[in-house]
């Protein structure tokens, strides 16, 4: 994998756990304590944005 596509990955694994997990907890336990889910979810949403956010940087250097 190149270094530039890990923080991508990371980002859609860390958003799927947290898609899980929360599915998986409010479903079987409670919508509350599914809550918890929300912390891997946003921080793999964080990633992507952060993944997409530089790459843009990188273009836009790239024209200069």
């Amino acid at each position: 994998i190149p270094v530039s596509m890990i923080p991508r990955a990371r980002g859609i694994m860390l958003t799927g756990i947290g898609i899980g997990l929360l599915l998986f907890l409010g479903i079987l336990v409670g919508w509350d304590v599914a809550s918890v889910a929300l912390i891997p979810l946003f921080i793999g949403l964080a990633r992507l944005l952060i993944w997409k956010l530089s790459t843009q940087d990188k273009s836009v250097e790239g024209t200069e």
